[in-house]
């Protein structure tokens, strides 16, 4: 009697253990999926990557913060289109060095336009013919990080 109940409980045994770990199996793990580890967001283009994205809001104005990465050997531009709900209100062109290129910290780069801090801005990032479209977060000076970057 003490062998009919054993293969019963340890069927039981399987099937808890499996139950309560096997969606382990399917699930995908997030320490997988890549993401920009600060508030501004990535983008991966074809000669250039542009990392940290931010637009910085002030009273009238605002400020493009990114920095621009050059894996080439010869300069590249990088267009940035931002749109707020239908109307643009920027379209300004970088010149992207071979390296690393911080925009927007040591010299401001200010676009004439009234953007609410946590909302989001449509931009158009666009090089060498790829334009791409995402959703950037607006940041103000609340943070100490970003105070010295309010224009």
């Amino acid at each position: 009697m003490l062998k009919t109940r054993i293969a019963p409980a340890l069927a039981l045994a399987a099937a808890v253990a499996l139950g309560t770990t096997g969606c382990g199996f399917m699930v995908p793990q997030a320490t997988t999926f890549e993401y920009a580890p600060s508030d501004g967001i990535d983008i991966d283009l074809p000669s250039a990557n542009v990392r940290n994205f931010l637009v910085v809001a002030g009273e009238d104005s605002a400020n493009i913060v990114f920095t621009g990465v050059n894996n080439g050997d010869a300069a590249t531009r990088v267009t940035v289109r931002l749109v707020d709900g239908n109307e643009q209100v920027s379209d300004e062109t970088f010149s992207l060095e071979p390296g690393s290129t911080p925009f927007g910290v040591e010299t401001p780069e200010i676009i004439e336009v009234s953007l609410k801090a946590g909302s989001m801005v449509t931009a158009f990032v666009e090089n060498d013919g790829t334009e791409i479209e995402r959703q950037v977060p607006v940041v103000d000076g609340t943070l100490d990080e970003y105070s010295s970057l309010v224009p």
